[in-house]
């Protein structure tokens, strides 16, 4: 055999496990691409869990919660609490509206169907808590919109 020939399996070798090579990598990076994803999905559940389960296991932060949707709060101290309530809520939503995770309209459809959440919502569009937040002016543009529907239909 002449070097020629040896070089020229040598290339073809090579070639093969480069290629070999670039295939192993494009499947390890789709995996570890999906495994991101339900480790983002599972964060995303895990605090909408943690949210529901503080109005579970706290009577007094369930009863503030629904005072505040009805805007019946009487101390500062309440509002303040329902603000960073609202805030956690909208900011969570936000999160998950930016992760590309579905998020049902009928749950900011039922805060903002309230006194106490539209007013929040009002408030904190005035205030820019949450624009260029995590919360997002395109996801903040799509609760804009439930809004105005939710005027149309009034």
């Amino acid at each position: 055999m002449n070097w020629d020939a040896v070089g020229a399996l040598a290339e073809l070798i090579g070639a093969v496990a480069v290629i070999a090579t670039l295939i192993y990598l494009a499947i390890q990076i789709r995996q570890n691409t999906k495994a991101n994803e339900i480790e983002s999905s599972q964060g995303n559940l895990d605090q909408g869990v943690s949210w529901m389960n503080n109005l579970i296991q706290d009577p007094s932060i369930a009863e503030l919660y629904l005072a505040g949707l009805q805007d019946k709060l009487d101390t500062e101290e309440q509002r303040l609490r329902f603000h960073l309530l609202m805030q956690g809520l909208f900011t969570q939503w936000g999160v998950m509206y930016k992760s590309g995770t579905n998020l049902v309209d009928e749950d900011v459809l039922a805060v903002l169907s309230s006194p106490g959440g539209r007013r929040y919502w009002e408030r904190a569009k005035k205030r820019g808590t949450h624009s260029g937040s995590l919360i997002g002016e395109k996801y903040q543009d799509v609760i804009d919109k439930i809004a105005l529907r939710l005027d149309e239909n009034a």
